[in-house]
């Protein structure tokens, strides 16, 4: 604010001897006034800002406004400039002064329409001083002067070309140009015939039909074998004949799966493993390994292993590989190659020879590993190896451990030639960090929850638990419990006294939304269902707000169109946010749908709410507002004209923002034709997913406020695959069978004749589904039977299938892929199999992460209603507007309300202050294992599963610097008024979370506590600007967690499975320059499915290097194995001495 106030007297010293009459002794009549500056620059502003905003209808003035010098200050000065020093009476300086004129009578007129004609000068001379500083900082350089002129010059040149040029253009024609005698031969079926070799599926698909030969069309009738021709099984057929050998593999598939799948009754492909947990390896590949063993941290090398303990995990791996390559005995040759290369590879990682772990890492450090991914782009016969060798063939001696933690920690007790030098520890040590640096982009947490607690023994499965003597009486109470069973997904409802406070931020939202559509309560807050102790308790919230609240609501009344109103964005969220995106394998009834949308827009208001003014004009004013707010509450408590002041900037800033206008629903979505949903039909899953991701830049050009679309791939799976020349040989079978699935409708079924394996695929919405490795997002998944293995298949082509195989589930089995390629069948209708994709964009001006529940929910909720057959309730009508909700909160803050009086009041953010920091990125992964201990933690405990997660990022932070207090800046939803779960706006803010770490005293348990007692009870302060350069953030991406059956058969996928593509190279860092770090330190913890957390961290370099780094990695691994085994442990527990 100082810094805004010392500008402003410059400016306000200085404009008068710029603006004004130079010559006035001469002329004393003067056209303008002395002080006329100071009135006509802000409208000059003004009128510039609508004018550039609005290129379209300004066109080339607007274009050449924007590529003036300086901004806006560049136009404004030059123009003010020229007429100041033109000679009186000149015609340049009548001609600068009818410019003048004329753009501050437009910037006037802007005003008056708009309504700030009184109110945006003080707008504008409160905030001049920082925006002219912040706008001309870069111009104070003469690099940036120099490359203006350069592009411009660029410019003239580029246009000169196009006049002179032309000869390039017939060049470039002549060069397309092909001779009519390079043209491709036509293939030889006949040859082939006689031949009768094994053809790949790739030459089949490029030779496929035969239209050259009158022999190859004889061939597709050809009514059985040639005579003395064989395949490669020995079989006499012709396997030029495609249709006749799909028919037969059809039929002999169908012959074996019901032979294989018969004594499991099919319910082993349809559900989890034999133990009833589901065995999907979700491991994000980006450069790590993954590990099952308890207590580890695995792929960097930084935790330590006992020998005694590493021994014995290498003789139990061992013996696993052994045993998997017993089984692999009757697959292919290059299968049985692949599970050799696993055994060695896993006796060779495990194999210490009494060596110290960190002996190991010495020898790793001083030699690079070998890259063992294929680099050929044309072989996809890839081992999709995780780079996690922590050791390697070297023979170097390292020195011992003990000798390395002396070295490090100065004793020079030991002789000279027994022990490390301080030199040699910090060349040690420099080599280790550029081997880190370069090979460790993510680090995988492996704790193992004890078998004695892993059935039975958490609290909550007793409390969960039906007790033969209690009955629900009253019916209320049991349509309540049913709505927490359908939420939470427990097999059974719970009791009346059941505990509900282990509930996470998530699962509280979603049962408020069930529960309001389940009763009719509109008014539900969150605040009352997060504060319910039990479902008794729950169920009086629920009686109270129904009694409270009336049922018919102001906002359901019109439809808004021509209100305005006045919320908080910032420009950069004028943009579209992340897509959501559900996936049902079924066809949809898109007229169902089509009216699901309409209806849902027209109960939205926010759905039809678009900016009315400019975004350039939205960030001056949030700038201007962001200093007004620090300085507000010390104004109010100084003299008479400071309150005063004080008053009349709230007025002027309320008045002259920026407005959102709701319009109808025909003007909001005319290139639509009236509606926000698009019908779009595929064949392949990469097309799917190159439009899903096109979705978000259509609606960037359109700015429509919400974007649907329902993607139907439309894939022929059924028939014969044979693997390309390639990618392996033999063939495999996918046919549905009806008896399979819910209601009749058949599932689809692979089988491979050569191997006997058959397996039930599954998609994302079934309970066996089996989360693909990162980087390959796939179709379906097989658990294969007989035996162990696991197969994901991604529809690459609309004849082209990518197959993915492991040996287990094991998170660090290596895997395979193969291409495989569908024949050609036997002629008729090819059978269809429809997997519709719900994809579903918002602009994040308009919608958070928790609109989902809005939109998606609502979408849903309203096309199941609609059902012929019986649907679900209808939704309660909306019981506030969130358009005004919002506007309430922004004027609480430019008001400067106390915190107190109104928590939920805007925080602006603000980002005038940054972090100047280069940095890095790198990945935490919670794995099966370690997410199973630690949801049996929260249920232990009483405590979110959230909350417990957000603690582990405290404990982490302050073990690794030995801080006493963790100040982090959180992203929180801030819905906890009654009806606000069920809106569609941008309440999510900033909040800071204040945790003490005492050195002494805080043990892992008491900060978990701490923390859900602060998130439940709202225990956070308002954000401040001025501490956002040392800001640490934390934010959440959580996944659906409501049942399919909620959500019209949908389930929500995450990014994996439709954003990056088929992308499993490992990921390196470079020693190139690091991009500029947000913020000193932020983390993400996401959702990658049910069994797979990740947190996501980026930091700058200066204040977390690698070793810092590293000890944030080992306390998130020892603070799960506390909560474990030892919950009372000290959060400041020392590392061990041979860790760094």
């Amino acid at each position: 604010m100082a810094l805004a106030a010392t500008w402003d007297a410059w400016a306000l010293a200085r404009l008068p001897l710029l603006l004004s009459q130079t010559r006035s002794a001469v002329r004393p009549t003067s056209t303008l006034p002395t002080m006329g500056g100071f009135v006509l620059l802000p409208f000059m502003h003004l009128a510039y800002l609508h004018t550039t905003d609005d290129g379209a209808r300004w066109g080339l003035l607007a274009r050449l406004l924007q590529e003036l010098p300086c901004g806006v200050w560049g136009a404004a000065f030059l123009a003010l400039l020229g007429r100041g020093a033109s000679p009186p009476g000149s015609m340049p300086r009548k001609a600068l002064g009818l410019s003048v004129g004329l753009w501050a009578a437009a910037g006037t007129a802007c005003a008056l329409w708009r309504g700030r004609f009184l109110s945006y000068p003080f707008v504008f001379w409160a905030g001049v001083g920082h925006r002219t500083h912040y706008e001309l900082e870069r111009w104070k350089q003469w690099k940036n002067w120099s490359w203006y002129f350069e592009s411009r010059l660029e410019l003239f040149t580029d246009a000169a070309g196009y006049i002179a040029g032309g000869s390039w253009l017939g060049k470039l024609v002549s060069a397309s140009a092909v001779p009519s005698s390079e043209a491709a031969p036509a293939s030889d079926y006949a040859q082939m015939a006689n031949d009768c070799c094994w053809t790949c599926g790739r030459e089949v698909l490029e030779r496929w039909p035969p239209t050259h030969l009158p022999e190859e069309r004889a061939l597709l009738n050809c009514p059985g074998p040639i005579a003395g021709a064989k395949d490669r099984f020995g079989k006499s057929t012709c396997w030029t004949c495609w249709p006749l050998a799909s028919a037969d593999a059809l039929r002999e598939g169908k012959l074996l799966a019901q032979q294989i799948l018969s004594g499991n009754n099919y319910s082993s492909n349809n559900s989890s493993d034999d133990n009833g947990t589901s065995n999907g390896s979700s491991t994000k590949n980006v450069n790590g390994s993954s590990s099952s063993s308890s207590g580890n941290v695995s792929s960097n090398g930084h935790a330590s292993l006992p020998p005694a303990k590493a021994t014995a995990e290498a003789t139990a791996t061992a013996e696993e590989a052994v045993e998997a390559a017993t089984i692999a005995e009757a697959v292919a040759m290059s299968i049985a190659e692949a599970t050799a290369m696993a055994t060695a590879e896993a006796m060779n990682n495990f194999h210490t020879d009494g060596q110290h772990p960190l002996q190991l890492m010495a020898m790793a450090a001083t030699t690079e590993l070998p890259d063992e991914h294929d680099q050929n782009s044309n072989n996809n016969n890839n081992d999709n190896n995780d780079n996690n060798s922590n050791t390697d063939n070297s023979q170097q001696i390292a020195p011992t451990a003990r000798e390395a933690a002396a070295a490090s920690n100065g004793d020079t007790d030991q002789p000279s030639g027994d022990r490390w030098s301080e030199s040699e520890w910090k060349e040690w040590r420099r080599r280790y960090d550029s081997y880190w640096w370069t090979n460790t982009t993510q680090d995988t947490v492996s704790v193992e929850l004890p078998a004695e607690l892993t059935v039975g023994s958490s609290p909550s499965s007793s409390s969960t638990a039906p007790v033969a003597e209690e009955v629900i009486s009253d019916p209320r109470l049991q349509r309540l419990c049913s709505c927490i069973q359908q939420v939470t997904g427990t097999p059974v409802a719970p009791r009346p006294n059941a505990p509900l406070h282990g509930l996470d931020s998530l699962t509280v939202a979603l049962l408020t939304a069930r529960l309001r559509v389940e009763f009719g309560t509109a008014g539900l807050a969150i605040a009352r269902v997060r504060q319910a102790a039990t479902p008794a308790e729950l169920l009086e919230a629920v009686e109270a707000s129904a009694s409270a609240l009336p049922q018919e609501s102001a906002a359901s009344a019109g439809n808004g169109s021509g209100q305005e109103f006045a919320v908080w964005f910032s420009p950069g969220q004028a943009t579209p946010m992340g897509g959501w995106v559900l996936r049902n394998d079924t066809d949809m009834d898109v007229d169902r749908f089509k009216a699901a949308a309409l209806h849902l827009v027209e109960r939205q208001w926010s759905l039809r709410a678009q900016p009315s003014d400019p975004l350039r004009l939205l960030s001056f004013c949030l700038d201007t507002s962001v200093f007004f707010t620090l300085a507000a509450r010390w104004m109010d408590r100084g003299s008479w004209p400071l309150r005063r002041l004080r008053l009349l900037l709230s007025w002027a800033i309320r008045s002259a923002w920026p407005k959102v206008a709701v319009r109808s629903r025909e003007a909001v979505y005319a290139q639509k034709g009236g509606t926000p949903l698009e019908v779009v039909t595929l064949h392949d899953q990469t097309r799917a997913e190159r439009e899903i991701r096109r979705r978000r830049n259509l609606l960037t050009q359109s700015y429509e406020p919400v974007d649907i679309a329902l993607i139907r791939i439309e894939a022929r799976l059924e028939g014969l695959w044979v693997f390309g020349n390639r990618g392996g040989t033999g063939d495999f079978v996918i046919f549905k069978d009806e008896r399979l699935g819910a209601a009749g409708t058949g599932k689809l079924v692979l089988a491979d004749r050569n191997r006997n394996e058959a397996a039930v695929l599954l998609g994302p919405a079934d309970a066996g589904w089996l989360p693909p490795p990162y980087g390959f997002p796939a179709l379906l998944s097989a658990r294969i039977r007989p035996g162990t293995g696991i197969v994901w298949l991604r529809l690459r082509g609309e004849r082209q299938i990518s197959l993915l195989w492991k040996a287990d589930d094991a998170p660090e089995t290596k895997s395979r892929q193969y291409d495989a390629f569908r024949m050609p069948g036997a002629g008729g209708p090819e059978a269809l199999s429809v997997f519709s994709f719900l994809v579903v964009h918002a602009m994040h001006n308009i919608a958070d992460g928790l609109s989902y529940e809005a939109i998606v929910g609502d979408l849903l909720a309203l096309y199941a209603s609609s059902d012929p057959r019986g649907g679900s309730p209808a939704l309660p009508p909306l019981t506030v507007n969130s358009l005004d909700l919002l506007q309430q909160r922004f004027f609480s803050a430019i008001n400067a309300a106390d915190p107190i009086a109104s928590p939920q009041l805007t925080s602006l953010r603000g980002s005038q202050w940054k972090c100047q920091k280069r940095g890095y990125g790198h990945l935490i992964g919670l794995q099966r294992n370690t997410v199973a201990a630690l949801r049996w933690a929260a249920a232990a405990y009483s405590c979110p599963f959230d909350a417990l997660l957000l603690a582990l990022t405290v404990i982490a932070t302050a073990r690794s610097a030995g801080l006493e207090e963790v100040e982090f800046t959180l992203y929180v939803p801030l819905r906890d008024g009654p009806g606000e779960a069920s809106l569609s706006g941008l309440f999510a803010d900033w909040r800071v979370l204040t945790v003490r770490t005492d050195v002494s005293t805080s043990t892992v348990l008491g900060v978990v506590l701490d923390v859900a007692h602060k998130l439940r009870n709202r225990q956070w302060g308002i954000y401040n600007a001025l501490k956002k350069p040392e800001a640490s953030m934390v934010n959440f991406q959580l996944l659906d967690a409501a049942p399919p059956s909620s959500r019209a058969g949908f389930v929500q996928i995450g990014e994996e499975l439709w954003r990056i593509g088929e992308n499993q190279r490992a990921e390196t860092r470079t020693n190139e320059q690091m991009p500029w770090s947000q913020q000193p330190l932020s983390f993400v913890v996401e959702e990658g499915d049910k069994e797979t957390w990740w947190l996501l961290i980026s930091c700058a370099y200066d204040d977390y290097p690698p070793p810092r780094l590293r000890r944030m990695v080992q306390a998130v691994q020892d603070a799960v194995l506390a909560l474990v085994q030892q919950p009372t442990q000290l959060v400041h527990t020392p590392y061990p001495a041979t860790f760094y």
